[in-house]
Order: C-alpha cells, then structure tokens, then sequence
C-alpha cells in the first residue's frame, strides 16, 4: 500500500486532510483502517466526509491494448 496525505486550510473553518492510498485490493485499506480504529488514540478526533474508491488500469504493454489485461 502506497499512503499520502496532504493538509489544507482554506480558511478558519474548513480545513483538514486529504488522504490518498494506492493499493492492489481495497479490502486491506479497510482492515488497516479498522485495526487503527481500534488502537489509536486520535481516532476520537477523526471525521470522514467522505469517500471513494477508483479502479486505475494497468499500464500498456507493447502489443496489447490500455486495459487489456483486465479481462484476463
């Protein structure tokens, strides 16, 4: 798993973070956040607003279409 957060502050009230992971399955992100959820002290002062998953393709390989190995 690939993690990068990234802060913001537009103005006094509305500000927070911007957490982006890359990863081979979503499930794992959610048993490392569940885990977490359970140790860390700071979760109390967690809100998410928010959510998404996005699936990226693979890159191209000489020969074969963007995506072609999707399909198996």
């Amino acid at each position: 798993m690939l993690r990068r957060a990234y802060s913001y502050a537009d103005s006094p009230t509305d500000q927070g973070l911007l957490f982006l992971a890359f990863m081979r399955d979503p499930a794992l992100f959610a048993r490392v956040q569940r885990r977490m959820a359970a140790q860390d002290e700071l979760s109390g002062f967690m809100e998410a607003r928010g959510s998404a998953v996005a699936h990226i393709l693979p890159g191209a390989r000489p020969g074969r279409p963007l995506g072609a190995d999707l399909l198996g």
